[in-house]
């Protein structure tokens, strides 16, 4: 039988450098960027 795929969902603090974490989020099909937050 084959598993199920479970999607990754992630939170980035800082929207600096995190943006590329989200870009690579993006990018990977079971994956999704549910919350970001940032100090500005």
């Amino acid at each position: 039988m084959a598993e199920k795929v479970r999607r990754v969902r992630a939170g980035v603090i800082g929207a600096g450098i995190g943006k590329f974490h989200i870009q690579g989020f993006q990018s990977h099909p079971d994956a999704e960027c549910v919350a970001l937050c940032d100090l500005n």
